[in-house]
């Protein structure tokens, strides 16, 4: 591998570097003092402490182009992709939840358990809003978004959800982390905009957090 495509590499992996780092140990912090039955406050501190760098990193990585839709057409357009994608989202969720793996994944268990933790207001701001713009910034934005610069569109898409799935940490939610994030993928292909897979992102946890539970 030559010198100028391990840079190329360094600048995909250092945010998601930086992300696993700054996402666990202050998730870790929050939880040491915080302890058992607050783990969704704890995700509130590890995402808001986490989003100000990774924000900075992607402003620095891609200039923003983030263009809002101007006519109607463009925006029921685009509001039609994000609820799709949210519903397929959805759909693929209960597909895994159904699945014989889950008996072999105890991490999906304990994910469980976090994400059904708090209030409904703290689950809404945390996994509704904070958490897929986090995630967003990182996988689509800075990861997808770089690679697409020298990298196969199939192929940047397929790896970025793949990297998306596995720091998910369990073998569930890396099928479905990594099936909706090449669903997410092709939305930022097709629209470049980190603010449409957050909307999608954001949505389709809201559904599952409302209809599944």
């Amino acid at each position: 591998m030559n010198l100028h495509r391990r840079n190329r590499w360094v600048q995909v992996l250092y945010p998601l570097f930086a992300y696993y780092v700054l996402y666990y140990v202050s998730d870790e912090i929050a939880l040491s003092y915080l302890g058992e039955g607050r783990e969704m406050v704890a995700l509130l501190f590890a995402t808001v402490v986490t989003l100000g760098p990774i924000a900075l990193l992607y402003q620095k990585a891609l200039p923003s182009k983030e263009d809002i839709p101007k006519t109607r057409r463009e925006w029921l357009m685009e509001g039609l992709y994000i609820l799709g994608i949210a519903l397929l989202g959805l759909k693929i969720n209960l597909l895994a939840q159904n699945l014989p793996l889950l008996e072999y994944s105890s991490g999906y268990g304990k994910a469980s358990y976090v994400l059904s933790s708090g209030s409904i207001f703290l689950r809404i701001l945390v996994l509704g809003i904070l958490t897929p713009f986090l995630e967003e910034l990182v996988f689509r934005g800075l990861i997808l978004g770089q690679m697409l610069g020298w990298m196969d569109v199939k192929w940047a898409v397929v790896i970025s959800s793949a990297l998306f799935g596995i720091l998910h940490f369990n073998v569930v939610q890396f099928l479905y982390a990594t099936i909706m994030g090449v669903l997410l993928g092709a939305l930022y292909v097709k629209t470049q905009k980190v603010w449409a897979t957050w909307a999608a992102h954001g949505l389709c946890n809201l559904l599952v957090l409302f209809l599944i539970g």
